[in-house]
């Protein structure tokens, strides 16, 4: 999106507010929660509000999960870590022989994955999604879906037209079962 090598796409939430001038939202479409997300937490060997000056490791994959997690600790665990950027894999988790950091936001399947498990190395466990319910009431919005300005969005959805020939294809071959494409009505 940002090199308008693509016309409608899903971007970070802070993608989007850092060049709003530059896209449409697509209405009532995002990637977000209303609670616990699962998927976006921070692990930690102490509290979280006892990190000043400590490692916490960040990934360079979540523009909008860093912002969020600097945002909980200045408002909600008044604390003052050093954000190291770095990977959050499971394997980065599990495998990784260097010292354990004093904590690491891991997202996306590392976070599912790992969620119940290595309690051991890291007994303190936030899911970013909760702290931000309860700190705000509100859903967090993590990702949405964009459109350049310079597209026509109504063209660019038409292009469906290929989606409807590769399932044809498909139905042919007897790979899928037969059916038609239904989409969310426009609001």
């Amino acid at each position: 999106m940002a090199s308008s090598e693509l016309d409608i796409s899903v971007v970070s939430a802070v993608e989007y507010a850092r060049d709003a001038e530059r896209y449409l939202l697509l209405p009532d479409l995002a990637i977000s929660c209303d609670g616990p997300v699962r998927s976006v937490m921070l692990f930690s060997k102490r509290p979280a509000s006892e990190l000043t000056s400590r490692n916490v490791i960040v990934s360079s994959s979540s523009m909008t999960s860093v912002a969020l997690l600097e945002l909980l600790f200045e408002n909600v665990w008044h604390s003052n870590p050093r954000f190291v950027p770095g990977d959050a894999e499971v394997r980065d988790v599990i495998v990784d022989s260097s010292p354990d950091p004093e904590a690491r936001l891991v997202i996306g399947d590392a976070a599912l994955v790992l969620g119940s498990s290595h309690r051991e190395r890291y007994p303190y466990v936030y899911d970013l999604g909760q702290t931000w319910k309860e700190w705000t009431g509100q859903p967090f919005v993590f990702a949405v879906w964009v459109a350049q300005r310079s597209t026509d969005v109504k063209e660019a959805l038409v292009a469906h037209a290929g989606l409807t020939e590769f399932y044809r294809r498909l139905v042919e071959r007897g790979r899928i079962p037969n059916g038609t494409l239904t989409f969310l009505p426009a609001a």
